[in-house]
């Protein structure tokens, strides 16, 4: 499939520049003002918005946000080029809304490599809200495996502090010993005890913060945990994309 990346930058020269460092699998569209900008917007699904504000960084913040708070484009990726690389810069861009920034020379591989990733992960993110849509995320009712599977969530989610739950107290929960709970688990999920445990609390986050309710702070402790960073690292690890910027997905796909 040919993604469309949209490249902002303020003179044809530098278009050119980015253009040739990347790959043609790429559908490529330029655009040097605002304007320019919403036109191609409009015209065409865009994948990815890379924009180079070599020489002065303040334009490539101005231009993240102004797109980052337009429900038609704050879902897109966008990555930010700047010629330094400090840690002041980097901040700001983040702040801005950058999902990636770029100080310094800008090397091919690693370009091809965050913009692959932030397409495949904002892709994955659609196909879980869709299913969540559908109600094909549902564990099916096979040999019984998704009354456990549920029984078990509910018995992990049920605990007023699910980080302190132990394999041993899940087992006395589901009425089994602890080898058998292990079989029953890795026969049904390929994952350990304290795997499936963590997943339960994560999935139940995801749903807590698609219902847009609360704050990312409030969804962590809600599940169990105790640290922000900690939740963040986790839920960023099982979703590739950290808990805000799901939650904010949510709210766009539901606008749309």
């Amino acid at each position: 499939m040919c993604h469309n990346v949209l490249i902002i930058a303020p003179s044809r020269e530098v278009q050119k520049v980015l253009s040739d460092k990347i790959s043609v699998a790429y559908q490529l569209f330029t655009a040097i003002d605002h304007p320019a900008i919403l036109t191609v917007l409009k015209e065409h699904p865009i994948d990815l918005v890379i924009c180079l504000a070599v020489d002065r960084p303040a334009t490539g913040y101005f231009c993240c946000r102004q797109l980052k708070s337009d429900n038609i484009s704050a879902h897109i990726p966008f990555i930010l080029i700047t010629r330094e690389e400090s840690l002041q810069i980097h901040i700001k861009a983040l702040e801005a809304g950058a999902d990636v920034h770029i100080g310094g020379p800008v090397f091919r591989e690693c370009l091809d490599a965050h913009m692959r990733n932030l397409i495949t992960n904002r892709g994955k993110i659609r196909q879980h809200f869709q299913k969540r849509a559908a109600g094909e995320d549902q564990v099916p009712e096979q040999d019984g495996k998704g009354q456990i599977m549920r029984q078990l969530t509910s018995c992990v989610l049920s605990l007023q502090s699910p980080e302190g739950i132990s394999v041993d107290q899940l087992a006395r929960m589901m009425h089994m010993s602890r080898p058998t709970l292990y079989r029953k688990i890795k026969d049904i999920t390929h994952l350990t005890p304290n795997e499936l445990i963590n997943e339960a609390r994560l999935r139940k986050a995801a749903e807590l913060l698609a219902e847009g309710e609360y704050k990312v702070l409030e969804v962590a402790r809600m599940v169990g945990y105790g640290s922000p960073s900690s939740f963040g690292k986790s839920f960023l690890k099982q979703f590739k994309v950290t808990p805000a910027t799901y939650q904010r997905m949510k709210k766009i796909m539901d606008a749309a």
